[in-house]
């Protein structure tokens, strides 16, 4: 379903900048943005998250980050890159 939002001048003559450097339409550029958008939210909140937790629970903190030292020896697992 297509729904019609109003955008400022600054943020058209950035939409349309961008179309005439990548070659995208404007909708394929703004749900690119949004998903970007959409990821980085994402990212600073599990962040802010985790930062709370290691200050709510150190002991927690200090057997989740040794769980995660035991499971990094698996990235060393001797496979040849594909």
């Amino acid at each position: 379903m297509s729904k019609l939002i109003r955008i400022n001048d600054v943020a058209s003559k950035n939409l349309e900048d961008l179309v005439k450097i990548t070659g995208r339409s404007r909708q394929v550029l703004l749900q690119k943005a949004l998903e970007d958008y959409l990821k980085r939210e994402f990212i600073l909140k599990a962040n802010e998250e985790m930062a709370s937790y290691k200050h709510s629970d150190p002991k927690g903190w200090k057997e989740m980050m040794d769980e995660f030292e035991e499971w990094d020896v698996t990235l060393l697992d001797g496979l040849e890159d594909e």
